[in-house]
């Protein structure tokens, strides 16, 4: 069988959109490796079982996507970048699995996040029905501006993050029931404990996030980043950045073979 593979002929954004009536998920590599990859994989296979009309199994999905992400590494040297970002789309419709892949931009360790009323209709799947609706909060991304942290009622995620505030040395991020709970999210929790912080996983307001000492995201790609503005008001951020440091330590035991 042949593996629908896309290398660097268009961008990641690019590749969202083109693939319609999708879910997907985005990972990194780890030299051969690939960050949490079992989680991703857990992922597709929960995606494919709420909106397929035909139900896959799971071993199925697990070695299609294990086989497809062996050629993208072998075929590192031709994207010619130390570590990919990997795009693993789920059609719906036709239960094919596709793969893409693109050079790893390492993101900054400190930048600047905006704010935007924006609700997602389903928190639990990314899929190209959330690329289309956040194209107007994407207008605020910029050299300068990391990520679009979204909120209705309460604040929720990033249009790609999770999102953390922290307060008096107590950090807070949305419960696991409001949002995406990214592969990131939960070892970002246990670095806390390793640095003996409190961790509630609580709804808070954007006057909250607002009014937080520090505001961090945290995804596959970026591991945290630290806001040093949010909204143009200054934020510290000394905790984020020893969060960050512990998980850029432990990246490359988080690493599984595919």
């Amino acid at each position: 069988e042949s593996h629908k593979l896309t290398l660097n002929n268009i961008k990641g954004h690019d590749a969202l959109i083109n693939h319609n009536n999708c879910a997907y998920t985005t990972l990194r590599t780890v030299g051969s490796k690939c960050l949490s990859l079992k989680q991703h994989i857990q992922r597709k296979y929960e995606a494919s079982q709420q909106n397929s009309c035909i139900k896959i199994q799971e071993d199925k999905i697990n070695q299609e996507i294990r086989c497809q992400l062996q050629i993208l590494i072998q075929n590192k040297p031709l994207i010619n970048s130390d570590e990919l970002r990997i795009y693993i789309f789920f059609n719906y419709e036709t239960q094919e699995i596709s793969c893409f892949a693109e050079k790893l931009t390492i993101s900054p360790a400190v930048s600047e996040f905006k704010t935007m009323n924006l609700v997602r209709d389903n928190p639990h799947v990314k899929d190209n029905a959330w690329v289309q609706k956040r194209k107007e909060a994407e207008n605020l991304l910029s050299k300068d501006v990391n990520e679009v942290i979204i909120y209705d009622e309460y604040v929720t995620e990033g249009l790609s993050s999770n999102v953390f505030i922290v307060k008096d040395s107590v950090l807070k991020t949305a419960p696991p029931e409001m949002v995406l709970v990214g592969t990131m999210r939960q070892q970002v929790i246990q670095a806390c404990k390793q640095l003996n912080l409190t961790v509630l996983e609580q709804q808070f307001t954007l006057e909250e996030l607002m009014e937080a000492d520090e505001v961090f995201v945290c995804s596959t790609s970026r591991y945290v980043v630290c806001g040093q503005k949010v909204n143009e008001v200054q934020k510290e951020i000394s905790i984020g950045k020893r969060i960050r440091h512990i998980l850029e330590k432990q990246i490359q035991s988080n690493g599984e073979d595919v």
